[in-house]
């Protein structure tokens, strides 16, 4: 029975995702936040959580990332990627809810958390806005509602649904 269970996950995996994005190229989101053009869905895992996000790998996705968005979905999120690994800087211009970030490393390794980052207050300059990064180079990050990567730990594995297309 234990063998099954990552069977029947993947499989799971494959049915939510395969129809998020049949029903996002119909213009039907299932998903409450607003894709960006030209944006696409994947899964991610951590633990026993499974986030469905949209892909930043663009310069433009990621400048743009969740900013100006009302609210997220629980259980989604976006995830960006970073060729070559780096140590990133984040910040949170135009958001309008509180964040994790879940940092990611080449090997598909939880390296580093930042919880509960905080919308700033309307208005702030630009150059008063805390920034955020990484202990280490990542080739990934995750970002999803405050309180969400509550159970996830440094040191997990993740595992990313269709890593061949990012």
């Amino acid at each position: 029975m234990k063998r099954n269970i990552p069977i029947l996950t993947t499989f799971i995996l494959l049915v939510v995702v395969g129809f998020a994005v049949q029903r996002n190229q119909t213009n039907e989101s299932p998903l409450s936040f607003e894709a960006t053009t030209n944006s696409s869905l994947t899964a991610v895992t951590v633990n026993d959580k499974t986030f469905t996000v949209e892909i930043a790998q663009t310069e433009e996705q990621k400048a743009q990332g969740l900013s100006g968005r009302e609210t997220l979905d629980k259980n989604s999120g976006m995830i960006f990627v970073f060729v070559p690994t780096t140590i990133p800087t984040f910040w949170m211009r135009d958001m309008k809810f509180a964040l994790d970030f879940v940092w990611i490393s080449e090997n598909l390794e939880v390296i580093d958390i930042t919880r509960n980052v905080p919308p700033p207050e309307p208005n702030t300059p630009l150059a008063a806005l805390p920034q955020y990064s990484p202990k280490s180079e990542v080739k990934y990050v995750l970002e999803i509602n405050a309180g969400q990567a509550d159970g996830i730990s440094i040191g997990d594995r993740v595992t990313i649904l269709n890593t061949s297309a990012l």
